[in-house]
């Protein structure tokens, strides 16, 4: 079973509770609710979010100063009732998105927007399906130092490498593929990447798996950037953060000037701020957490300004996130963003800082 489909299919029973309620937002907050506006006056932060609900990829522009309701600058359609990733390349405003249930369950597709600020209203650009796009986990990333798109499977500890991946056609096919070597006794029918996260400045590859880790792999996108051919090759975790509370729907985003990772935990549900990430080895002892969520799902961070975002239904928006601590409520100047017209529901986000 697709776990990131699973949970869509059981968010929504609770979201038909919320609709015939009357609810506009599916999360009860006392934040201010202002007017509605298209925030694009404010200093380059664009927030892009998937929804299921609306089967849709939203942005919104000026996200790190909204708190309330948010009008999105463009919509895009996925058609899709599950909660991938969104990938997303500001350079060449290219958006990627591991669609999990076009055509069906099975049989998935890779959809791709370029100029993607300039599609509202739009179905992708480019689809890619095959044999190579079945069973999609919905975890992928861009690697911008080598050019590559690497997306998950959800039944392999395997991950697809696609060379170029700002000029992908509908005909692109893998360079490559890494066996994902982890070790994790927790982990049911074996490890497998439930989610990733990149750091180019570093080379290394932080995934969580499917079971209790964070694993770390360095030189990873080296590696990656030498497949040619569809060969496969295996790259073998050096050490991992253990201990963790994983589960559908695990984000991570990371700090790499200070080495910080932060890491959603389903149970409980809270955000682990970890120092010394990328070297860190053993159980996290939960020194620094963010807590009171209801399910925290997707991350993305804003590194420039120390800024976090948290997909927890609502987006919850923290600034100074290194330092962040305690109850999310009492952190000061927190702030929450919510769709003016679609309770949200989804996992995947990502942030465009220069836009």
């Amino acid at each position: 079973m697709n776990v990131r489909v699973g949970y869509y299919v059981l968010f929504a029973a609770a979201l038909g509770i919320a609709f015939s309620a009357g609810c506009s937002n599916n999360n009860t907050s006392s934040t201010p609710t202002p007017t509605p506006t298209i925030s694009g006056s404010f200093a380059p932060d664009t927030l892009w979010v998937q929804d299921a609900t609306s089967r849709t990829v939203r942005s919104y522009r000026g996200a790190s100063a909204i708190n309330g309701a948010a009008i999105p600058t463009v919509i895009l359609n996925t058609s899709d009732i599950a909660n991938p990733d969104v990938v997303y390349d500001p350079v060449t405003d290219t958006l990627w998105y591991p669609n999990q249930s076009v055509p069906n369950g099975t049989n998935n597709s890779i959809d791709i927007w370029t100029t993607a600020t300039t599609k509202n209203g739009t179905t992708p650009t480019i689809s890619i399906t095959g044999a190579n796009t079945n069973n999609l986990e919905g975890a992928a990333y861009f690697d911008a130092v080598h050019n590559l798109l690497v997306v998950a499977h959800n039944n392999t500890n395997r991950v697809d490498v696609y060379s170029s991946a700002t000029t992908m056609t509908a005909a692109s096919v893998p360079a490559g593929f890494i066996n994902v070597a982890m070790t994790d006794p927790t982990a049911p029918g074996g490890p497998r990447p439930q989610e990733m996260l990149y750091d180019g400045i570093r080379d290394i590859l932080f995934v969580a798996d499917n079971g209790t880790i964070v694993a770390k792999f360095p030189g990873f996108g080296t590696a990656a950037a030498g497949l040619s051919g569809g060969t496969t090759i295996t790259q073998t975790a050096t050490t991992a953060i253990s201990g963790l509370g994983l589960g559908n729907g695990t984000g991570l985003a990371y700090n790499s000037a200070q080495d910080i990772l932060f890491v959603t935990e389903i149970s409980p549900p809270q955000i682990d701020i970890i120092k010394t990430a990328s070297t860190f080895s053993g159980s996290t002892t939960h020194a620094q957490t963010l807590t009171n969520f209801t399910q925290p799902k997707g991350l993305a961070y804003d590194g420039g300004r120390d800024i976090l975002y948290v997909y927890d239904s609502d987006i919850f928006v923290f600034p100074n996130a290194t330092t962040a601590t305690g109850n999310k409520g009492s952190w000061p100047n927190s702030r929450i963003i919510f769709d003016a017209s679609t309770a949200l529901s989804g996992f995947g986000i990502t942030v465009d800082t220069t836009r």
